[in-house]
């Protein structure tokens, strides 16, 4: 008898420490998204906080030329990056949404930090999660999150999120998209 409480209470701690295991992960990946949004957040506080030499010098020096001023298709929310240039359009319609990368930039999606980020630290853990919560018959499967990427001769076109519900994760997706295409479209304009 008492052997078979032991191999019970074994058996509860396995499953206890299983359990901590996959919480550990979990938290780790939503502090990697939190400190992004930190940083994102700090970056956008400076640059409105504080008005640098640079600024000061445009009122003197003429505007460089810029790309042009793209007009986002009617019903989406633009992207623009802090100088005004469009990076990509959102579209919403109930559980999904749609971004179209803006084809004048031509990101590629070789660029950082989009799939260091944006795809492996918070696309990836959502997917992970929901499969995880369908696998444990607490979602059902057509309302676990998914997303499809389109890509042509690797510059981005289209991220489509399928099965957004919760408003958190909806605000949270759009910071990190909005960050990372701020990111990369800095990154471009060094290299190009």
């Amino acid at each position: 008898m008492t052997s078979e409480r032991e191999e019970l209470d074994v058996k509860k701690l396995i499953e206890l420490k299983e359990w901590i295991d996959k919480r550990v992960v979990d938290l780790k990946n939503e502090v990697g998204i939190l400190e992004a949004l930190s940083s994102m957040l700090s970056t956008f506080i400076a640059e409105k906080s504080f008005q640098p030499a640079s600024a000061l010098a445009k009122e003197v020096t003429p505007e460089p030329i810029q790309p042009k001023q793209v007009q986002p298709e009617p019903g989406g929310v633009p992207i623009r990056s802090s100088d005004g240039i469009l990076l990509a359009t959102v579209y919403r319609e109930d559980t999904r949404m749609r971004i179209v990368f803006s084809r004048d930039l031509a990101l590629k999606e070789d660029i950082q930090p989009f799939k260091a980020f944006l795809i492996r630290k918070v696309l990836e853990p959502i997917t992970s999660q929901d499969l995880e919560a369908v696998s444990r018959g607490r979602i059902p499967p057509d309302r676990a999150f998914n997303y499809e990427l389109k890509v042509e001769e690797g510059v981005l076109r289209e991220l489509i999120l399928n099965n957004l519900y919760d408003p958190a994760r909806i605000r949270d997706i759009q910071s990190a998209i909005r960050w990372t295409l701020e990111r990369m479209y800095e990154r471009a304009k060094k290299t190009g």
